[in-house]
């Protein structure tokens, strides 16, 4: 597997895959450690959400910084029809928000960024993953920042959904 993860909970190995050649686990959560490299995480991401934002279901960003929310808007191959940008207020709203798209059943991936989270809550996640067949990804270490912009719309500029449900 590829050196970013800093873990990937075990998946059954028959697991079909979604995706051809796609190297993330189905019913886990794969863990990326992202300090300062985002945007190269998420360039190696960007195919497999190409594909993924096809689908008629949603890619949700949880709690993604502007640097990721760009990044996104900028991939051209990335349906932005198909983005789902949550603002969390805090730790507890955004990991309550990534445990909601995973079990929805409306994501095909959910992209995370709440902070260092303990086992407890990375069980929580875990147990929400397996009921699923979205990809889910933890980006670790990034602190939470949500973009200087109204919510609860369709971003007219970069054609993605926000919204903000914890108010």
């Amino acid at each position: 597997m590829k050196s970013l993860f800093i873990n990937q909970s075990a998946a059954p190995e028959s697991f079909p895959l979604e995706i051809a050649d796609n190297p993330w686990m189905p019913q886990s959560i794969n863990e990326i450690e992202s300090s300062n490299e985002e945007l190269n995480e998420l360039a190696l991401l960007a195919p497999t959400l190409a594909e993924l934002s096809q689908q008629n279901r949603w890619v949700v960003l949880v709690g993604a910084s502007k640097q990721a929310i760009n990044y996104v808007n900028q991939a051209s191959e990335i349906n932005s029809e198909r983005i789902l940008l949550v603002h969390p207020n805090d730790q507890t709203d955004a990991l309550w928000a990534i445990e909601q798209a995973l079990m929805s059943g409306n994501s095909s991936a959910v992209l995370g960024w709440p902070g260092s989270i303990n086992s407890r809550d990375h069980k929580r996640l875990l147990l929400a993953a397996k009921r699923t067949s979205a990809l889910a990804f933890i980006f670790n270490e990034t602190a939470i920042s949500a973009p200087d912009i109204d919510l609860g719309y369709q971003d007219k500029f970069t054609g993605f959904n926000h919204t903000n449900a914890f108010h």
